[in-house]
C-alpha cells in the first residue's frame, strides 16, 4: 500500500497482512484484509470459505473498498477522523 509519496510503507514490508475497516469510512459493511506475505496468499480464500467467512455477494464488499481506495478517499476520511479524535 503506497504512502502519500507513492512509496511502499515500512510496515507493509514487515507484516504478513493488515485489516482495513470500512464502516467508519462510509462503507455499508465489512472489512478488507490485505495480505502481503506470499505464503499466506495461496490458500487464503479457500480457508475463508471453509470457515464461513466469505459473503455470497463478496463483489459488493470489494466494490465498496475499490471505490474508497482508488482515489484516496478512504485515506482522507480516516485522516480527518484522526484529526477530530486527537485530545488536546
Amino acid at each position: 500500500m503506497p504512502n502519500k509519496d507513492g512509496e511502499e510503507g515500512v510496515y507493509m514490508k514487515v507484516v504478513a497482512g493488515i485489516d482495513i475497516g470500512g464502516t467508519k469510512c462510509g462503507a455499508m459493511f465489512g472489512e478488507a484484509v490485505v495480505i502481503t506475505a506470499a505464503a499466506l496468499k495461496r490458500r487464503f480464500k479457500a480457508y475463508m470459505k471453509q470457515n464461513g467467512a466469505v459473503l455470497a455477494k463478496g463483489w459488493l464488499l470489494g466494490l465498496q473498498f475499490a471505490t474508497l481506495l482508488e482515489n484516496g478517499e478512504y485515506f482522507s476520511i480516516t485522516k480527518r477522523a484522526d484529526e477530530h479524535s486527537s485530545v488536546g
